[in-house]
């Protein structure tokens, strides 16, 4: 019996536009009203999901957001955070540091605005575009980094990553999670975050087990 629904975002759930099509929207609001819940999964910023979940209703069933690559699962109908796990806020400012003089450029989840350093931040305008997020340029990551991340994002262009990002990763190997998601974009999260990982630790947490779960998608 399938209880839940787990769907990657983008190229999963959405087209080559970027758009969820009117017969997938019918037949998934269909399934909620089955008692099937959604599970939204992506490596955006929450923000950066709520149109699609809006779209599918899901405010209407309790469905589940799953932000930041599994760092972050929130109630869509309460808004309640259900779980998260942050990278250590001094070991983020540290690898920030690393970058500051690479043409490699950091963005952050700043509470529904990307903070960046530079407004030359490559694909900067894009992210904004597909999150439906603003951007602010902050002076410094030390004033607005309360807390670790969910997420550190490197953009930066495909060559650039080839010449420059090896030192990074031999450094930082074992304290945290880096994986390329395309040739411009290398995400960075604490060891412990994954797609898969999240929708194993809900499981247990709502006594789902696997076999009750479609998932659909990378690293699902």
């Amino acid at each position: 019996m399938i209880q839940w629904i787990a769907m990657d975002l983008d190229g999963t759930l959405t087209n080559h536009q970027k758009k969820i099509t009117k017969k997938t929207i019918e037949a998934l609001i269909e399934a909620q009203k089955q008692g099937v819940r959604l599970l939204l999964i992506s490596g955006r910023i929450y923000e950066g999901m709520v149109n699609e979940a809006k779209q599918l209703q899901m405010d209407q069933y309790h469905g589940l957001i799953v932000s930041h690559n599994g760092a972050k699962v929130t109630d869509f109908q309460t808004k309640e955070v259900l779980f998260e796990k942050r990278l250590a806020k001094s070991l983020a400012l540290e690898l920030l540091h690393d970058l500051e003089n690479m043409p490699i450029y950091p963005i952050i989840d700043g509470n529904g605005t990307l903070w960046v350093r530079s407004e030359k931040t490559h694909r900067l305008q894009i992210e904004t575009r597909v999150l439906h997020t603003p951007y602010r340029c902050v002076d410094s990551w030390e004033q607005v980094l309360q807390k670790g991340p969910y997420k550190i994002l490197l953009s930066a262009r495909p060559r650039v990553f080839e010449k420059r990002i090896a030192p990074i990763l031999e450094k930082y190997q074992n304290q945290m999670k880096m994986a390329f998601s395309t040739p411009f974009y290398l995400e960075v999260t604490a060891l412990e975050v994954g797609k898969k990982e999240a929708l194993e630790n809900l499981s247990q947490m709502f006594q789902v087990p696997m076999s009750n779960i479609m998932a659909f998608g990378d690293g699902l």
